[in-house]
């Protein structure tokens, strides 16, 4: 084996200790590991690259193989750059100037307005809190690798570093809290020397999901209801494992009660009280905020609506019109029509509010033949 041989498979070593030493928790996913160029996305993983650092993501559309063992997905904007490779084999690969560790992925920054950036990207697939570990590396032992390498939440930077040189590393050993959903991306750009060629950089990654007991992010909200209706409250809590939940009334359980939401249907005046519900899990437990819950025989609201009086002759038809602006003589809108079916009704306009401050009304009757 030669110096450079040497000296890499020392790097797949590092790479494998930082990314599995202290690994308590359970590892969950590996880019290495993970790696298959049979579907982009793939599973929690995707593959493409963005002309700003931070920006939208365009997924890699091409796949390749070469060397008999090194896949990858490129873009092909120029040349076949940028890419995302893996060397899928447990041996080190000579790829013509680059040595690619045992299972070890490989990005190469690319061209564009600004150079392109190739992403590696997790989508969390569940609310958790993770341990983001490994390191990047300089691959290429012709020119020497210089890249700028960073890691990003949902477009915001945890980590910048750079690799600068055949060898150079930078690892990284974050904690991340991500919702379903939520993006990190390993991203390669150019580096000091703001050039494309011989800057593949290797990543070894592993995201690892971590115990957390429960912290509630919704708490439940008190509320009014009235008797013979139903209610809802709703509470989601944080954790790893996901929690239990059991519902509490003034401080006795309801046994049945063991969702995030409750609901009550057909409310009696004695289910009236404090709610609060208990999230658990082999980390811990903690408690709602309570929620009281007002129950009122029936809602009861008074209203100030105007009341007209029309009288006429029987048999003949009307209709009643309002409007705010009296000047306006185009403003009128009708309300009704009507026949009178005695001299006399009564009217009201349930739709306006006359109580002071709202807009007055001002209405009229028009004969309809």
């Amino acid at each position: 084996m030669n110096n450079i041989a040497r000296f890499t498979s020392a790097l797949f070593t590092a790479g494998v200790l930082a990314i599995s030493s202290d690994c308590k928790a359970q590892t969950i996913y590996d880019v290495s590991a993970d790696w298959s160029t049979n579907s982009n996305p793939n599973g929690v993983w995707s593959y493409g690259y963005s002309g700003t650092l931070g920006g939208n993501m365009t997924l890699d559309t091409q796949t390749a193989l070469v060397y008999g063992c090194l896949e990858y997905f490129t873009a092909s904007l120029l040349g076949n750059l940028p890419i995302v490779g893996c060397n899928d084999s447990n041996s080190i690969l000579d790829a013509d100037g680059e040595l690619w560790g045992p299972l070890q992925v490989g990005l190469g920054p690319g061209p564009g307005p600004s150079a392109c950036f190739s992403i590696v990207r997790f989508t969390s697939p569940s609310n958790s809190l993770y341990q983001v570990k490994g390191l990047f590396s300089g691959l290429d032992y012709w020119g020497g690798t210089s890249t700028f390498v960073h890691i990003l939440t949902n477009g915001s930077s945890i980590f910048d570093g750079d690799v600068e040189g055949f060898g150079a590393t930078q690892s990284f050993n974050l904690t991340v809290r991500l919702n379903v959903g939520d993006n990190v991306d390993f991203a390669v750009g150019m580096g000091q020397r703001q050039g494309i060629g011989w800057d593949t950089t290797g990543l070894y990654a592993t995201i690892l999901t971590l115990p957390t007991a429960p912290v509630f992010t919704l708490q439940p909200q008190g509320t009014v209801g009235y008797w013979g209706a139903s209610v809802e409250f709703d509470a989601e809590a944080f954790a790893n494992p996901p929690p239990s939940y059991l519902w509490f009334k003034d401080g006795f359980p309801i046994g049945w009660a063991t969702d995030s939401s409750l609901v009550l249907q057909d409310l009696q005046l004695t289910d009236g009280g404090n709610y609060w519900v208990v999230a658990s899990n082999s980390q811990g437990s903690v408690t709602s905020n309570p929620a009281l819950l007002i129950v009122n025989p029936a809602g009861v609201s008074i209203g100030l609506h105007p009341f007209l009086t029309v009288n006429g002759t029987v048999g003949k038809s009307f209709g009643v019109q309002y409007t705010t602006n009296v000047s306006d003589t185009n403003s009128w809108i009708t309300l009704t029509n009507f026949t009178l079916t005695q001299p006399s009704i009564e009217w009201i306009d349930t739709n306006a509010n006359a109580a002071p401050g709202n807009a007055p009304r001002f209405y009229r009757v028009i004969a309809i033949p």
